[in-house]
């Protein structure tokens, strides 16, 4: 199981998220950042192996 943080996104011109902002928890802290596709972090969140919470 991985815990997850979601940081921020991106969106094209349209307005539409693109790509999101995750951060894997881990018992050393936080993780660096990494880009993932919407279609990547659909997947990584229908994952029920999986936390994940937003950041603001």
């Amino acid at each position: 199981m991985s815990t997850y943080r979601i940081s921020g996104v991106w969106k094209n011109s349209h307005n539409v998220i693109t790509h999101y902002v995750f951060h894997l928890v881990g018992s050393n802290g936080i993780g660096r950042t990494t880009k993932k596709s919407k279609s990547d972090a659909i997947s990584l969140v229908d994952n029920p192996n999986n936390t994940v919470f937003t950041w603001t």
